[in-house]
């Protein structure tokens, strides 16, 4: 672990070095020209005005945007680079997501939030559910513009040393031109758990582009993740913590448990690319006697592709039933007494084509509008019975199945971003064709910025109606220990939220 961090590090710094030689010589080479000296061959330079006098060397600026790409890859929403960046002395990804929660405890180790409002609506792959702070949605990737090469760092080490929790964050991105920028982002959680079989080792690995260029934008990721996660299924018996001076385990690492060859892994690749085409202009008046020009809207293309794999194993899943046949953590073996080889496979092809009307666009009303339809293919592959089961000492014959769904649907958003007092949207999804048919959604938000003394608050609304059809793992699954197939009606929700926020104090309530 701690060579590759060693090495990753040494390469960073190589490449950093060779870009600032780079830059230099770039800059050299700008203030030779601007002072009229030309450079000759042996590396010796000239005034070509001997009265002249020379001018200084100019530093490049250091500044760094970056942004989110929101409401459908509509809208950049900027954020501010801080390398102290807020909350960074909370180390649990768990509770940087949500303040209250449910975990099992070592760093990267699955999770939930507690709290109603922050579940998910749906659960396309309710596998991959607790460790949704790890598999992030395109929403929630950054994508960044900067003058010179940018490099974040970051390391975290907890102790003792037998049980030690290790977290790595590499990130490095530079501009290839003033449009066209390029970067990776690399994540690793280690953790090794209190107790006996509980290591994880999470991995993210992102590699990101964007250009944005007067008429045509493009933006673009590959993203793999992987998670690796021992499950030793709890304690064997309670009374291990609750009396513990009646046992001679010592450290908590020797207290029985029930699986120590139990492991989950999820693997998952997407790929997002997201185009827009800006068409036709309009002249606004910014200043007096001060026009700039504007497009008049924008067609935007979002390809995201999503496959997840999950596989759930137990070794020597016999002896384990042997020792404790009465007892055994599972009350059904439904196909193989040998090993438990559980696995799932998911893939998601989406695509969405939208026309946005600008809101410098709508002089009278002042708003924006936009229309959208997306298509969304879902594969699914499962396991199903075998023809014939396994005994004790030989196991069956394993099958797969697969199925496939196609849904669409049809949405639109009224929208007002421009200005700093007074921001807000509606708007509304509905889908009308494939096994989502009849699904809806109303959404709306609200923003207000205004003074309080010395400070600036906000107040914030946003709320929504949502029907929904459940997932098909939610409605039907097959495995080694679990099984069901249920007819479960469409879910209706209403979600309200609001609250007051200071950023200036870091307050906010709600």
């Amino acid at each position: 672990m701690r060579i590759i961090l060693i090495s990753t590090y040494l390469l960073l710094a190589c490449s950093w070095i060779m870009n600032a030689q780079r830059i230099s010589e770039r800059t050299l080479d700008n203030s030779a020209s601007q002072s009229g000296r030309t450079q000759d061959p042996s590396g010796s330079s000239r005034a070509a005005d001997e009265a002249g006098s020379e001018a200084p060397v100019k530093a490049i600026p250091h500044e760094v945007k970056n942004w989110f790409l929101v409401d459908l890859g509509t809208r950049a929403d900027t954020v501010p680079i801080d390398t102290l960046s807020q909350g960074f002395q909370v180390h649990m990804p768990a509770y940087r997501a949500s303040m209250a929660n449910v975990r099992l405890g070592n760093l990267g180790a699955p999770w939930q939030a507690a709290m109603v409002s922050e579940m998910a609506l749906a659960r396309e792959f309710v596998f991959a559910e607790n460790l949704s702070y790890f598999f992030k949605r395109p929403e929630q990737w950054r994508y960044y513009n900067t003058r010179t090469p940018y490099t974040n760092l970051y390391y975290q080490y907890g102790g003792p040393k037998r049980r030690s929790e290790e977290a790595v964050g590499v990130l490095f991105t530079q501009n290839i031109n003033k449009e066209w920028n390029a970067g990776f982002d690399y994540q690793l959680i280690s953790s090794i758990g209190r107790y006996d079989a509980q290591q994880v080792e999470n991995r993210h690995f992102r590699f990101f582009s964007s250009y944005s260029g007067e008429k045509y934008e493009i933006h673009g990721s590959y993203v793999y993740n992987k998670t690796d996660q021992l499950e030793n299924g709890g304690i064997i018996d309670e009374d291990y913590i609750f009396n513990p001076e009646e046992y001679e385990y010592g450290q908590t690492e020797n207290i029985p448990v029930n699986f120590y060859s139990a492991s989950n892994r999820i693997d998952n690749h997407q790929l997002y690319i997201s185009q827009a085409l800006k068409i036709g202009n309009i002249l606004v008046s910014q200043r007096e006697e001060e026009s700039v020009k504007l497009p008049l809207g924008t067609a935007l293309h979002t390809l995201h592709v999503d496959r997840k794999r999950r596989v759930h194993r137990i070794d020597n899943l016999n002896r384990y039933l042997n020792e404790n046949p009465e007892t055994f953590f599972y009350p059904n073996i439904y196909a193989d007494s040998t090993a438990t080889r559980d696995s799932v496979y998911y893939t998601s092809i989406k695509n969405t084509f939208q026309l946005k009307f600008n809101e410098e666009a709508n002089a009278l009303l002042r708003f924006g509008l936009r229309a959208f339809i997306t298509n969304e293919i879902e594969q699914y592959r499962f396991p199903v019975p075998p023809r014939e089961l396994g005994t004790y000492s030989e196991p069956p014959v394993y099958l797969q199945g697969d199925s496939a769904f196609s849904t669409t649907l049809i949405g639109g958003q009224i929208f007002k971003n421009l200005g700093e007092q007074f921001r807000w949207n509606a708007g509304m999804r509905f889908y009308f064709q494939g096994y989502r048919s009849g699904d809806s959604e109303l959404t709306g938000a609200l923003n207000s910025q205004f003074r309080v003394l010395a400070d600036t608050a906000q107040l914030f609304a946003d709320g929504g109606l949502y029907l929904t059809s459940p997932t098909y793992f939610e409605s039907r699954y097959y495995s080694n220990h679990f099984q069901w197939a249920n007819g479960f009606d469409k879910v209706q929700t209403m979600r309200l939220r609001g609250g007051a926020h200071i950023p200036t104090r870091r307050l906010e309530r709600r």
